[in-house]
């Protein structure tokens, strides 16, 4: 959430009360970073916060979001229409925790960003999604190799059936609304062409249940084949 004062009085009070677990992030009039506030609820009662910042970002709080290295921030456009929207190497901020991220240069300020989706493939990926891409590879090879999965029709073995498996459409479906697409964006130069967009990821717990589940049922189909040979 964003708050802009916009009267002419020095100090502005904002009552969080209730607001739990929230890093309250504060800019002068030019966009600056000025400093951080907390709101965890680990006092009991009213809380409130006095300041003179001209703008006030709350963001949920996440203990590896980099303040240290906060500078100011800048509000994007919501145009689709814009020629700039698919902007080559432009900064686009993280939707988890707000940091400022540059897939063209290989800025990256915050943790949530689990690898970088282009052409349809999957690049710069982080080491637990990465394990992620190769079970459902492993897995879809087995399919490949035996029939008899095919007969079952329900849950992951539908997923997985050769006449119907992609391995992106297979991730998205996997991690539903926690795998969180980025700004578009576009490159036509002569060193490469192409499209993609950065990966982030809401919630760091899904991420671990989708690589156990992945690690569950790839021992189940190697089980169900022992048993068939």
């Amino acid at each position: 959430m964003l708050i802009q004062v916009n009267h002419e009085v020095l100090n502005s009070q904002l009552d969080l009360t209730g607001i739990t677990s929230y890093v309250i992030l504060q800019f002068d009039k030019d966009d600056s970073f000025t400093g951080a506030s907390l709101s965890l609820g680990n006092t009991l009662g009213s809380f409130s916060l006095i300041s003179q910042a001209r703008s006030y970002l709350i963001l949920p709080f996440d203990s590896t979001f980099p303040l240290a290295s906060l500078e100011g921030f800048y509000l994007a456009s919501d145009d689709s229409d814009d020629e700039n929207s698919e902007e080559e190497g432009g900064d686009e901020l993280c939707p988890v925790c707000g940091g400022i991220n540059n897939a063209g240069a290989m800025v990256f300020s915050c943790s949530h960003i689990l690898a970088l989706l282009w052409e349809g493939e999957f690049q710069w990926t982080e080491p637990e999604f990465d394990e992620i891409i190769t079970l459902t590879d492993e897995i879809s090879s087995l399919f490949q190799e035996n029939e008899a999965l095919e007969e079952e029709e329900t849950g992951l073995y539908s997923m997985f059936s050769p006449y119907s498996y992609n391995r992106t459409n297979a991730i998205f479906e996997l991690f539903g609304e926690s795998l969180l697409t980025g700004n578009p964006r576009h490159e036509d130069t002569y060193l490469s062409s192409g499209s993609g967009s950065l990966l982030y990821i809401l919630d760091f717990k899904v991420l671990e249940e989708v690589l156990e589940k992945l690690r569950n049922f790839k021992i189940e189909v190697l089980n169900r084949l022992n048993r068939e040979t």
